[in-house]
Order: C-alpha cells, then structure tokens, then sequence
C-alpha cells in the first residue's frame, strides 16, 4: 500500500479518440468508429459489448501486457444496477482470461447515491458538481485483497474527465498503487470544452426512444443496465405503455426489479413514470405453472374427482353447453382462462406456451387424450396432482 494516501499513479488508455467537426464524430487518428454500435453498446447490445471488449484486450494486450497478469479489474462505480461499463469490464475479464492473460481477479467499485438525468447532457462544471456528491468507495473485502496490486478500471467514455477525478481522489484516499483507466473512447479535450454534449450525440445515434429500447430488450444477448432503466423512466407515458405491452413479460419484470433495487421509483422526478410502467408491465407465469394448469384443466378443474365423467368438458375443438347452460369451452381455451384467473386478468400466455406444456404432459403420461378427442388424467397424473 502506498505511504502516501491521496497520491495515485495513474495512467489511460483509450481505443479511439474522437474529435466532432460539422455534428460529425470521428476517431482522430483514422480509426472506424461507429456511433450506431457505440449507443446500441450504451443501452445493452450483448454483441456490442463483445465487440469493444475484444478491442480493448488488444489493446491492453499491445500496451500493458507485461502487467495485465498482476491486476484487478473493476467496471466504474455503480449501486446494484450495473452500468454498460461493468458490462464492458466482464466481457473483458473473459477475453484476456480466453487469450491466457487473465488479471489477478476482479473488484467492484459502489456508488452510493443515484440522481435522475441524463449524465451525457451535462456541462462540465454541472458534471464536477455531480460527480463529487456521488459517494464512490470500495468493500472492505475487496480493499485487502487489492491494495498492494495495480488496477486497471473500465469505462466507456472520458469526455470531461470529471467521472476519472473522482475516482482517482477515492482511490487516493484509500491509499491503493496506482490504476490504469481504460476506455473504449476518450474525447479530444478541445473538442470536450466547446462540445461535451458529443457523448448524448453518440449514446443516442441509434437509440432515439423506447422503439429501439423494446428491439433490443427482446435480443438474446441484451444487457440490462442503469442507462436503459433511466431512459425508461424518462420517456412519455404513453410510450411507457407502448413499451410495457411490446417487451416479454419476464423482461419486464426484470427491469422493474432492478428500477428498486437503484431506489429510481423513490426518486421524484422518476416516481410517475415508474408508477405507470408497473403499472403495465403483464404478470408472467413460468412453464411450470402452465402445465400445472394443463393438469388440472384436465381434471375439470377439481383437486378430486367427481362421480361423473367431468373431463368430457373438454374437448379439442367444440364449444357445447352442460344442461344447466354452463359452457363448455374447447381445452385449451378452458387452460388459458384458468391461467388468466391466477393473476387476476392480467397474465400472459401464448397459445405455443400451452402446447408445449401439453406436450410435455403428454409425454410424461400424465395426460391422455381419448379417440372422441377428450383429455382425461391418467392414474399417473391423478398422483402428481395428489387426486385419489
């Protein structure tokens, strides 16, 4: 550890450096650097986030090679809700690990305090301003385990370097080696004096509402981050809604989970918008709970048998009534409406969702299907439901 609290050797590296001419961003030193990638990256593309982190172990590989072995890496500070850096920080750790220079471990670094807007927007002082109220520290845990090895910290982006300040002051302080900060771009600091919006420029040159938002939520390799949570809650009610039917339900579900967790629905400006995006989001029922159904569907809807052949009510494609003018809904028909009433009206499921929990059932033998085209439980099926 240093004898020396406050004094932090510091280094940065960068994969582009980029100026703005004419509303145009552009590497400085020729390199192709493409805003649409960089802003779907900033709301959680997965193949975005490979793609710098590859860029970046070369480059760390090409310049730091010799040290990238005894380091600690850390993503820049956030709550509970990543950032798209923390993303950046563990695509990294498994690239250098798979090229066979992995670092010495990893580190986190909290954040304390979340605010509502739009960090990008800000002009420098407003950016020091913020940034020095943000309450940055490390865990215990993690101080001992790091404090005589050198760092290497990920962001995506320098533009004023207020953000760098910040964390080299709290890094100082706790008396830690020296940091390397790394970035897949920093900005020319001309350009940053008159220009610091260039970062809102990139972040949203694909990303211009909830439109692009819901593509990428419904992508295998989206990764939600606080960025994306906050542009949610700062988007109009009306595209709120949109966005809430547009999205898988589980996937709703785990933004508003981790909307919570950063505490952005006890933040005044974000607690309308909150209230109207949970408000929306669809309960959700796991395959479980559908086949679940599927079983019980075709008990009639009992936990015990009745004397009469009650599963005659569902057949595979006729809608009759009972002499009593009940009526008597095709099978499947009968399991989502069941379905329905778990979660009060305002569950989700897809026809294909009950076929495979019909075919599941089928296949275990739980179920049966008679030539007149009824469904009926079997003995096996009667036991899994606890039916005598």
């Amino acid at each position: 550890m240093s004898s020396n609290p406050g004094a932090l050797e510091t280094q940065v590296t960068s994969v582009y450096e980029l100026g703005m001419i004419d509303d145009e961003v552009y590497d400085v030193n020729g390199k192709y650097f493409r805003p649409e990638v960089y802003s779907r990256f900033k709301y959680g593309d997965g193949e975005a986030v490979n793609h710098y982190a590859s860029l970046l172990a070369e480059n760390l590989l090409e310049r730091y090679g010799d040290t990238i072995g005894d380091s600690f890496i850390a993503g820049s500070a956030s709550k509970h809700v990543p950032t798209a850096a923390a993303a950046i920080s563990r695509a990294l750790l498994t690239k250098l690990t798979l090229l066979h220079r992995p670092p010495a471990g990893a580190f986190r670094i909290d954040r304390a305090v979340v605010r509502a807007g739009d960090y990008s927007q800000l002009p420098e002082q407003e950016r020091v301003r913020m940034t020095a109220g943000n309450g940055l520290a490390l865990p215990e845990a993690a101080l001992s385990e790091i404090k005589d090895s050198p760092l290497l910290v990920v962001d995506d982006i320098r533009v004023t370097g207020s953000h760098e300040t910040a964390l080299k002051q709290t890094l100082g302080n706790l008396g830690l080696h020296g940091a390397l900060f790394a970035y897949i771009a920093t900005v020319d600091p001309v350009i940053s004096k008159v220009h610091p919006e260039i970062e809102h420029a990139i972040n949203h040159d694909y990303v211009k509402n909830l439109n692009q938002i819901a593509a990428l939520v419904q992508e295998p390799s989206f990764t939600l981050n606080a960025r994306t949570c906050k542009f949610i809650l700062e988007s109009d009610a009306a595209a709120i809604k949109t966005f809430a039917a547009a999205i898988p339900a589980d996937k709703a579900h785990q933004i508003i989970s981790a909307m919570v967790a950063d505490g952005y629905h006890r933040i005044p400006a974000y607690q309308a918008t909150f209230e109207i995006f949970a408000n929306n989001v669809p309960s959700s029922l796991d395959k479980y709970a559908i086949y679940e159904e599927v079983l019980w569907t075709a008990n009639g809807g009992h936990a015990l048998p009745e004397p009469h052949h009650h599963f005659l009510r569902h057949h595979d494609s006729r809608v009759t009534t009972t002499n009593n003018g009940e009526v008597l809904r095709p099978f499947k028909e009968e399991v989502a409406l069941a379905l329905m009433k778990r979660t009060g009206g305002t569950g989700t499921v897809s026809p294909k969702d009950i076929d495979a929990a019909i075919e599941q059932a089928l296949g275990e033998g739980v179920i049966t299907r008679t030539r007149s085209g009824y469904w009926q439980l079997t003995n096996k099926g009667k036991e899994e439901l606890f039916v005598s």
